[in-house]
C-alpha cells in the first residue's frame, strides 16, 4: 500500500511540473536562463531581451532590466554599453520622459567614440534631437539633427533609418517655422528611402507631409497623406504610433473647424493614454480637449481639461502647453466676466509668448491682456496690447503672402520630385531585369553550346528585345522631359497670375492706405503701409518680370544686374549686347530665369568680392557667361551640386533652349557658368 502512495505522489509531482512548464511565459523561460547563467556577457544578453520582451507589456519593466544590463556591462567593462543606452533611450521615449534622455544621452554622447559605434551614437543622437524639440530647446535640437544628417551612412540600412528619422523631425521644426520650402526638400529626400526602411520611419513622413498641407490649407492634400500614413500605422501597430495618429487627426480636424470630428479623434486617443496610462499622453490630449471644448461652446468642459496640463505639463517641462492652457483659462475668465483673473493669467501666458516667434498666440494673449485692462480701466495698457495686436496681425498678412508663395512653389517641387522619383525606380527595375536577362542568357548559351545555330538565333532575338527596350526607355525619358517642361511653363503662368493678383489687388489697396493716411497725417502708418508696398513690388518682379515684356530681353537682364549691384555689395562688371529679337518669348524667359538664379547662387553661397555677366551676339549664337571669385567647389561638391533641385531644374531650362549648362570650378578661385544658345 506505501508503494503505492508513493507511486501517486511522484505521478501528481511530476504532473505539477508539467503544469508549471507548459503555463511558463518566454519572459520566465529567459529569467530562468539568467540565473543558470555564469557567463557575464551571456547574461547581459539576456537582460536585454527579457527588456524586448517587456517592452509591449510594461515600459518599467523594460527599463529596469536594461538598467541591470547597463550596470553589469559597465562593471564588467563590456563593450555593448553605447547600444543598451540607446535602447534605454529608446524605451524613455516611449514614456517621454524628456529629462532622462538628456541625462543620459548627454553623457554618453560624448563619452562613446563615432569609429567605434557609429550606430549607436547616431541613435543617441537622434533620441537627443528628439528631446530637446519637444521641451523648445531649439539650439541643441539643431545640434544633434545636424549630426545625424551629417554622418549617417546611407549606404548602411540601419543607419538610413536613423537619418530618415532625423530629416523628418528637421522637416517638422521646419514646418513650425514656416519654412516650408526646407521642410518639403527634407521631406523629398525621405521619401526616396521609404521602400527600404521600417514602417514607423515611413508612417512618421507620411504623417509629417500631411502636417505641412495642413498648415497650407490644403484639406484634400492633407487627407491624401493621413490615408497613406494610416497605412503603415496599421502595419506597424504599435500604441504609440496610434495615439500619435489619432491626435494628429484630431489637430488636422481642428484646424480646419470641423469640431466634432476632431472631438470623435481626441476623445478615443485620450481613452486609450489614460487606459496605458501615459501622463505626457494625457497632458498632449487635455490641451487639445481643453481646445476644442471651448470652441464648441463648453467653458466648464474646457477648463476641467485645462486644470489636467496645469497639474501634470509641468512635469515634462512643457512650458508651451502650460503657457497656451494659461491663455484659455484667462478667456474663459474673460466670458465669465473676471477681469483680474483674466488679466493675472495672460500676464504669465505672455512672459512665455513676448520672446518667441508664435504670432498667432501673440495676437490671442495680447487680445486677452487689452480687453481685461479695458474693463479694469487701465485704458493706457489696453491702448499698448491694442497696437501690439495690429503689428502682429499685419505681420500675420506678410507671413500668409508668403505661405502661399512657398505652398505654390513646394506643391511644384514635391510633384517634380516624386515623378522623376517615380521614373527612376521605374527604370531601376527595367535595368534590374536586363541585368537578370543577361545573366540567363550567358548560362543558356554556355549551356547549349553545341547547338550553335539555336544559340545564334536566341542571341539575334533577345537583342531585337534590348532594342525595343532601349526604344521605350527613350520615349520614357523624353516624356519625362516634356513633363518637366510642362511643369516649368505651368509655374511661370502661375507665377504670372500671383503677381499680377498682388500688384492689381494688394498692392493697389496699400496705395490707397498709403494715400489715406498721408491725408489724414498718420505718418508711422504711412512708413509702415510704404514698407509693405514695396515689399509687394518685389515679391511681384521676383514672381514675375514685367520689364523683360515691356522693354526685351537685354532692359531686363540689364535691370536685374544693377538690382543686384546696388542692393549687395558685390563689384559687379558687366557687358551686356542688345539680343532683342534673337530668340522667342519662352526662351527669353528661360533665359531670363537661369541667368536669376545663377546671380541668387553667386550672392548666397560664393563668397566673392566681385561679379561678371557677359552677354554677346556673335550672330549664330547667344553667349552668356557668368564668373565670380569666390571660394568655389571642388569635384565631390560638384557632383552633389548637379544632383541638386535647383540645378535640375536649371538644366531643364538649358534643355528648353536647346544647349547645355557648362558649369566649371577651382577650390578657392571660383565659378564659372556658360550657355552658348544657337539662333
Amino acid at each position: 500500500m506505501m508503494r503505492i502512495y508513493k507511486y501517486l505522489l511522484i505521478c501528481l509531482s511530476f504532473a505539477f511540473v508539467l503544469q508549471s512548464v507548459s503555463q511558463s511565459t518566454p519572459i520566465d523561460s529567459l529569467k530562468y536562463s539568467i540565473d543558470e547563467t555564469k557567463d557575464v556577457a551571456g547574461q547581459v544578453s539576456l537582460f536585454i531581451k527579457v527588456a524586448e520582451q517587456y517592452k509591449s507589456e510594461s515600459l518599467d519593466s523594460s527599463l529596469h532590466y536594461l538598467h541591470q544590463a547597463l550596470v553589469l556591462s559597465e562593471t564588467n567593462q563590456l563593450n555593448n554599453s553605447p547600444d543598451i543606452v540607446s535602447k534605454l533611450l529608446g524605451v524613455y521615449s516611449s514614456k517621454n520622459n524628456f529629462v532622462e534622455i538628456q541625462s543620459l544621452g548627454e553623457h554618453y554622447f560624448v563619452k562613446i567614440s563615432k569609429e567605434k559605434f557609429p550606430l549607436a551614437k547616431l541613435l543617441i543622437a537622434d533620441e537627443l534631437a528628439y528631446a530637446y524639440i519637444a521641451t523648445g530647446k531649439i539650439d541643441s535640437f539643431k545640434q544633434y539633427s545636424e549630426y545625424v544628417i551629417s554622418n549617417a551612412d546611407i549606404d548602411k540600412e540601419k543607419e538610413k533609418t536613423v537619418f530618415v528619422s532625423a530629416l523628418r523631425k528637421r522637416a517638422s521644426y521646419f514646418i513650425s517655422e514656416s519654412k516650408y520650402d526646407l521642410a518639403i526638400l527634407d521631406l523629398q529626400k525621405a521619401i526616396q528611402y521609404l521602400d527600404t526602411v521600417d514602417y514607423f520611419q515611413s508612417y512618421s513622413v507620411y504623417v509629417t507631409l500631411a502636417d505641412a498641407y495642413k498648415q497650407f490649407g490644403d484639406y484634400n492634400q492633407g487627407i491624401k497623406y493621413f490615408e497613406l500614413a494610416k497605412n503603415y500605422a496599421e502595419k506597424y501597430d504599435s500604441y504609440r504610433v496610434k495615439i500619435h495618429l489619432l491626435y494628429s487627426y484630431a489637430d488636422f480636424h481642428l484646424h480646419f473647424q470641423e469640431y466634432e470630428k476632431s472631438l470623435k479623434y481626441a476623445l478615443e486617443g485620450y481613452d486609450l493614454v489614460l487606459n496605458n496610462p501615459d501622463p505626457y499622453g494625457e497632458v498632449v490630449y487635455s490641451s487639445i480637449l481643453s481646445k476644442l471644448y471651448l470652441n464648441l461652446g463648453e467653458p466648464s468642459k474646457s477648463e476641467d481639461y485645462i486644470q489636467v496640463v496645469l497639474t501634470k505639463a509641468p512635469e515634462f517641462q512643457s512650458d508651451e502647453i502650460v503657457a497656451i492652457a494659461q491663455y484659455d483659462l484667462g478667456s474663459i475668465a474673460l466670458l465669465r466676466g473676471d477681469f483680474a483673473k483674466a488679466l493675472e493669467l495672460c500676464q504669465k501666458a505672455w512672459k512665455f509668448f513676448e520672446p518667441t516667434v508664435s504670432l498667432f498666440h501673440k495676437v490671442k494673449v495680447c487680445e486677452c491682456l487689452a480687453e481685461a485692462n479695458e474693463h479694469l480701466g487701465n485704458f493706457a495698457q489696453s491702448l499698448i496690447f491694442l497696437k501690439k495686436v495690429s503689428i502682429f496681425k499685419d505681420s500675420i498678412n506678410s507671413e500668409d503672402q508668403i505661405k502661399r508663395t512657398y505652398q505654390l512653389k513646394s506643391e511644384f517641387e514635391i510633384e517634380k520630385e516624386l515623378a522623376i522619383y517615380e521614373a527612376e525606380q521605374e527604370k531601376q527595375k527595367i535595368i534590374a531585369a536586363q541585368k537578370l536577362e543577361t545573366k540567363n542568357s550567358l548560362f543558356i548559351g554556355i549551356a547549349i553550346l553545341s547547338f550553335l545555330l539555336v544559340g545564334i538565333f536566341f542571341l539575334i532575338l533577345r537583342n531585337r528585345q534590348t532594342k525595343k527596350e532601349g526604344r521605350y526607355l527613350a520615349e520614357k525619358e523624353q516624356a519625362q522631359t516634356q513633363f518637366s517642361q510642362e511643369l516649368i511653363e505651368s509655374q511661370e503662368l502661375e507665377r504670372k497670375r500671383i503677381s499680377r493678383e498682388l500688384h492689381d489687388s494688394v498692392g493697389q489697396d496699400l496705395i490707397l492706405l498709403k494715400t489715406k493716411a498721408v491725408l489724414e497725417e498718420k505718418y508711422e502708418f504711412e512708413n509702415l503701409i510704404a514698407s509693405a508696398l514695396q515689399n509687394v513690388r518685389t515679391i511681384t518682379q521676383g514672381l514675375h518680370p514685367f520689364i523683360l515684356e515691356k522693354f526685351g530681353l537685354t532692359a531686363a537682364l540689364n535691370k536685374l544686374v544693377t538690382s543686384v549691384d546696388e542692393s549687395t555689395d558685390l563689384f559687379v562688371s558687366k557687358e551686356v549686347e542688345d539680343i532683342d529679337g534673337l530668340l522667342d518669348k519662352k526662351q527669353e524667359l528661360n533665359l531670363y530665369r537661369i541667368v536669376q538664379e545663377a546671380l541668387n547662387n553667386v550672392i548666397k553661397h560664393s563668397g566673392s568680392p566681385s561679379l561678371l555677366i557677359l552677354v554677346k551676339n556673335n550672330k549664330t549664337m547667344v553667349e552668356v557667361k557668368i564668373q565670380d571669385y569666390g571660394k568655389g567647389f571642388d569635384q565631390a561638391e560638384k557632383a552633389m551640386l548637379m544632383n541638386s533641385l535647383g540645378m535640375k531644374t536649371l538644366k531643364e531650362r538649358a534643355n528648353i533652349l536647346k544647349t547645355q549648362l557648362v558649369i566649371s570650378s577651382v577650390l578657392g578661385q571660383g565659378t564659372i557658368i556658360q550657355l552658348k544658345i544657337p539662333l
